[in-house]
């Protein structure tokens, strides 16, 4: 996948910046399928308190492109016989998925994320902690697919 991206941040007390990349999919597999590609830009400012801790809040947009071709690996399917529109009593078969996983129109869509955030560092900066929690402004995403509520991460980091 080649992978280029744009950011901007500036520096200070309240600093604001932004972030774009494409991810674009370079090939497929031996069985004709690849992931969609994918936009994502990200909006922020921040705010801090001290050289040890600030707070924020990112805008953020996704796009991921649907999939293309079919993984044969996880593809199980079904043959029906269906009633022909406009005509009943003739019988089509109809072929279609049993798992909404295996079907890649169950895939991709458009998203628009806030979040907000805290990090601080320890005093002689050894220490890093990060805290977000952020929620979809906007989805709309391709096929059956469960959408996003509520998105919550932290993490520490020990530099050496």
């Amino acid at each position: 996948d080649l992978k280029p991206s744009v950011t901007y941040a500036s520096t200070g007390k309240m600093s604001w910046g932004g972030q774009a990349q494409y991810t674009y999919r370079m090939g497929t597999n031996s069985n004709n399928y690849t992931l969609g590609n994918r936009i994502d830009t990200d909006g922020w400012v921040k705010w801090a308190f001290n050289k040890h801790s600030n707070v924020s809040a990112k805008l953020g947009w996704i796009n991921q492109g649907a999939i293309k071709g079919q993984n044969t690996d996880i593809l199980t399917s079904m043959t029906m016989n269906m009633p022909m529109p406009g005509n009943p009593s003739m019988m089509m078969p109809m072929t279609m998925s049993t798992s909404p996983l295996a079907d890649p129109a169950n895939y991709g869509g458009n998203r628009i994320d806030w979040t907000l955030g805290f990090s601080g560092t320890s005093r002689k900066g050894g220490v890093n902690f990060n805290m977000a929690v952020g929620a979809p402004m906007y989805q709309k995403v391709n096929g059956l697919q469960m959408k996003n509520r509520l998105m919550v991460g932290s993490s520490v980091n020990w530099m050496f």
